[in-house]
């Protein structure tokens, strides 16, 4: 909608919200009642109060998106898996090499794949419940912002209904004037945080994926390394691990977890930037919001 005139003047209204429907106009518009002296308090007070209210909880909604806590589950990956350094099973020559044998750092070894391994699948776990949350608020949020313009278009109703009823009494004077122009600033701030929202969304929605990719790489890696090892039977078998194979495979699960820090690194960013900017138009629309 690009604005609404009658004789109170234009009220321009800021696109991003349906257009409310006709029949819902009309019937606000003739339940208005002129001489009821509480109409500058309390026309469209239901409808603004629900759109101040959905602000607020797309903001709160948005917050409560973070994912800081898969730093923490990065770093105990990324710790573990640089302490298990397959060179490690290379038997030390000369004298160190009398009380060193080439089986008594394989079991040493294995004894270690096999903890550490369990810690990282643990830490993986948890980075995949971090994405099914953050899926999860991603919808919470999606349902929110369809809300909030849903009730930006009933205070627009309203608005529509204001102007219409005001412009057939002919009275520009009339102080339901000053309710509208109030009830148009509380709707433009709000439409304002709908695209902000959709930033925020668009922020974080490769994170999701990229922490399932890592939890998968971190499965795979995991039974690479067993049948490298010869632990991929009951009895561990006689093996001579492939030392250059097995750091290929570490290598390839530090570049996937390098990768995951990137794109986190950049979604909290962007994030942040469109957290900051919504907590300021919700600040606009509660100070914009008339005292019912």
């Amino acid at each position: 909608m690009a604005g609404v005139e009658g004789v109170t003047g234009t009220y321009l209204l800021i696109g991003g919200a349906p257009a409310p429907a006709g029949a819902r106009v009309a019937d606000i518009r003739d339940a208005i009642d002129l001489s009821d002296a509480a109409l500058p308090t309390t026309f469209g007070e239901r409808a603004r109060g629900e759109v101040v209210t959905l602000i607020d909880r797309l903001l709160a909604e948005t917050r409560a998106g973070d994912l800081g806590g898969c730093q923490p589950l990065l770093g105990h990956i990324d710790d573990r898996l640089r302490g298990l350094d397959p060179f490690m099973l290379k038997t030390r020559r000369g004298v160190a090499g009398w009380f060193d044998s080439r089986k008594k750092r394989l079991k040493a070894f294995r004894a270690a794949f096999t903890s550490v391994s369990a810690a990282m699948s643990e830490s993986a776990g948890g980075l995949g419940d971090q994405a099914s949350g953050a899926a999860r608020r991603s919808q919470a949020l999606e349902r929110l912002w369809g809300d909030a313009r849903a009730a930006i278009s009933e205070l627009d109703a309203y608005v529509v209904a204001g102007v219409e009823r005001l412009g057939a009494h002919g009275d520009a004077s009339h102080l339901l004037t000053e309710r509208l122009a109030s009830l148009v600033a509380v709707r433009n701030a709000a439409i304002r945080q709908l695209p902000l929202v959709r930033s925020a969304q668009n922020a974080d929605c490769r994170v999701p994926d990229r922490l399932k990719t890592l939890a998968e790489a971190v499965a795979r890696w995991r039974d690479d390394w067993r049948v490298g090892l010869g632990l991929d039977r009951k009895r561990p078998r006689k093996i001579i691990p492939d030392q250059q194979g097995l750091a290929r495979e570490r290598d390839g699960l530090f570049s996937t977890l390098e990768a995951v820090r990137r794109d986190l690194s950049e979604a909290t960013t962007r994030r942040a930037q469109a957290l900051a900017r919504m907590e300021q138009v919700a600040e606009g629309v509660r100070r914009a919001a008339p005292k019912g």
